[in-house]
């Protein structure tokens, strides 16, 4: 489904270009966003080489299938329409006559007008479009946010993690709000995990416990010590906690107030040392206006607070949590270009958790079972292919594309056909008789023309290790990306931690590793990210 909700007309709005990522042997997530706003000429993108040098209205980008002069975006109120009027307050895409083409939504396009969410194809690099309300025109960043594994683009909820990162050694209480599925558990214990407390992190799920039940797992009862008491120094989640009855939350925050835990009158209090992070689906204004939470108690527990998006709202992390559920899938470790184009199109219901429970089951469909030499059963790493998506996500048209390829493969007698990713003609990428894109050269004169789908001599390639070029393609896996995961060079990860300043995916491009292995090799390692800022 494409993605075409706008902003109201009445707000004021930033256009910014973000780039998801590039295809190649893995999928590598984009670099910083590309502001669209007050410019009056035109913004051309091309092609990176050894001597571009940094250039006014040009955005030089390291994707070898791009063409030099590849694209432009320019403003509406300098291209007359068929009526002869101008479109003001309208941005088009327009190609530059590019071997392979611009893409956008599934569609070549030599020019079309942007509308916030839509997906963008250069060569094999992904873009989104975003419309950025008034009310969240924060500084853009020039590298992403991250707190532990988790990581954002987006300048609002970034502000909140380093407002949460700075807060994060302190014993200050935290509220995380957003839908349901939208990561507040996973960010939970990543406070937790940065905060370096001594205690364990214990979870509650105040929405799966009657009232009192709740309250006897929150402070115990006849001798049997409550989560507030077992966790200690550490933290414990309160998940759900818009389902906790207001007699509990008066009492729950007279006991935060006073870090003491409620007991034996005739006994001394014992200490209350345990951080409380709590989550609710939806604002916690709303609820305090319907009486289902109490002021004071979210007073108490706001001492750091984080508004999570929703997935549609966070169009620009699209790249970064698709790298990071491949990395931590157990299966595929490269995805091809139509799948990669359905799951930035397509709205998921379940927000992050959705996405990540979609690309988890791909990657497991796309591994292939293996025998090593001692005749032991494995599975290896994949692509993540559309037939391996859910039907719901991958939509009528991609799959009668998969069924018309494989009755043709049927006629023609071939057996057990293996259908890679440039060999399906999903959603207008590939020419009529299925040939992919040509890979772009250095010939183009920045004229318009029309696009031939044949194949052609591909660019020059970087050199592996054995001396011969690889091609950058996500329909060949490089096994030496993910081979000997666990050995690390604790010397080359402290020059790339203090290269990137601590910026971890910056640091795990420069070592040519998924982010989610470095993270493990600086856990491992006892190595924090943030003394490296």
């Amino acid at each position: 489904m494409a993605l075409a909700s706008r902003p109201p007309p009445s707000t004021t709005t930033r256009p910014v270009l973000y780039q998801l990522g590039r295809l190649g042997d893995r999928f590598v997530p984009g670099d910083e966003p590309v502001v669209l706003h007050g410019s009056s000429r035109p913004l051309t993108f091309s092609r990176k080489d050894a001597d571009s040098q940094p250039a006014p209205g040009r955005v030089f980008v390291d994707d070898p299938w791009m063409s030099l002069n590849h694209a432009r975006i320019v403003d509406g109120a300098r291209l007359p329409t068929h009526t002869g009027v101008p479109s003001p307050q309208r941005l088009f895409i327009e190609d530059l006559g590019s071997k392979n083409g611009v893409v956008v939504n599934g569609n070549l396009s030599v020019r079309a007008p942007l509308i916030h969410g839509d997906i963008i194809e250069t060569g094999r690099t992904f873009w989104v479009f975003v419309e950025e309300r008034e009310a969240e025109h924060h500084h853009l960043l020039s590298s992403a946010v991250e707190v532990g594994a988790f990581v954002t683009w987006h300048p609002r909820l970034g502000a909140q993690l380093q407002h949460l990162v700075s807060r994060a050694s302190s014993a200050d209480h935290a509220f995380i709000c957003g839908p349901d599925g939208a990561g507040k558990g996973f960010l939970a214990r990543t406070l937790h995990q940065v905060s370096r407390r001594d205690g364990r992190f214990l979870h509650l799920d105040c929405a799966e416990r009657r009232p009192r039940k709740i309250a006897v797992d929150l402070f115990g009862k006849d001798g049997v010590a409550g989560r507030l008491r077992d966790a200690g120094q550490g933290t414990l989640l309160l998940e759900h906690v818009d389902a906790l009855p207001l007699e509990l939350q008066l009492r729950l925050a007279d006991a935060l107030r006073k870090k003491t835990l409620p007991g034996d009158p005739r006994s001394r209090p014992a200490p209350l040392d345990a951080r409380v992070v709590a989550t609710c689906s939806g604002s916690p204004r709303h609820h305090i206006d319907n009486q289902v939470l109490d002021q004071g108690f979210v007073d108490v527990l706001s001492s750091i607070r984080v508004d999570l998006l929703p997935l549609q709202e966070r169009l620009c992390d699209l790249g970064l949590l698709l790298d990071d559920f491949l990395t931590r899938a157990k299966g595929a470790t490269s995805i091809s270009r139509e799948a990669c184009r359905v799951l930035f199109r397509h709205r998921f219901s379940q927000h992050v958790r959705g996405f990540a429970r979609v690309v988890e089951a791909a990657a497991s469909l796309a591994a292939h079972n293996t025998i090593d030499d001692r005749g032991a059963a494995g599975r290896k790493g994949g692509i993540v292919n559309v037939e391996h998506l859910p039907f719901c996500v991958a939509g009528t048209d991609a799959m009668r594309a998969l069924l018309m390829q494989a009755s043709h493969l049927a006629v023609a007698g071939t057996d057990n056909p293996e259908l890679t990713s440039h060999e399906i003609p999903v959603l207008s990428t590939t020419g009529a008789d299925g040939s992919p894109f040509m890979a772009a050269d250095s010939g183009d004169d920045g004229g318009f023309s029309s696009v031939v789908a044949t194949e052609t001599e591909h660019p020059p390639l970087p050199l592996s290790s054995d001396g011969s070029r690889r091609r950058g393609t996500a329909s060949v896996l490089d096994a030496d990306v993910f081979a000997n995961v666990d050995e690390v060079d604790g010397d080359a990860l402290h020059a790339a931690l203090s290269d990137a300043r601590g910026n971890v995916a910056a640091a795990a491009r420069a070592l040519g590793r998924p982010r989610a292995i470095v993270l493990r090799w600086l856990r491992d390692l006892g190595m924090d990210p943030m003394n490296y800022r």
